[in-house]
């Protein structure tokens, strides 16, 4: 999901309510494994990979970064099970719900960045894509004042 500006007026305030955190986001994603809890908060900064510049990961010293996390259902049974989860990052780092969720241990199923290789290849030959989808975006309109959602059609895959 895209947000678009159409004067520079409009830019300034929607960046100015990312800035300030007052943009509401829903995430959809299917996950490997059965996540145990209903609700989490992951509170863990993150930054580039030490090992890999082109990965970011939950490095000691990084940026604040913040996702909450909320179990949908578990699909699946044994140890190839799945779980549905809604992720509401709360700060806006880059890959933060892949990394929150890689460092959980419950990767995004396609993620051939963060799930691992053999499990990247064998559930993006499965699924076709990563199974993340940028469902819903709450803002306060910057003309009317008033607050607005988008919602975005939840792909057939998840």
């Amino acid at each position: 999901m895209v947000v678009f500006a159409k004067n520079e007026a409009a830019f300034e305030n929607l960046q100015a309510q990312f800035k300030a955190r007052e943009v509401e986001k829903e995430y959809l994603a299917l996950v490997f494994g059965e996540l145990k809890d209903e609700a989490l908060e992951v509170n863990a900064p993150i930054d580039r990979n030490p090992r890999s510049r082109t990965k970011m990961a939950v490095v000691e010293g990084g940026r604040e970064a913040v996702t909450r996390i909320e179990k949908v259902k578990v699909i699946g049974d044994g140890e190839e099970k799945m779980t549905l989860i809604k992720a509401f990052p709360r700060t806006g780092r880059t890959h933060q719900i892949r990394v929150h969720l890689a460092a959980l241990g419950h990767p995004v199923i396609g993620d051939s960045m963060y799930a691992g290789q053999k499990r990247s290849i064998s559930s993006r030959e499965e699924f076709g894509r990563l199974m993340l989808h940028a469902h819903k975006i709450t803002f306060t309109h910057p003309r009317t004042g008033e607050r607005v959602s988008f919602e975005a059609k939840v792909p057939w895959e998840l």
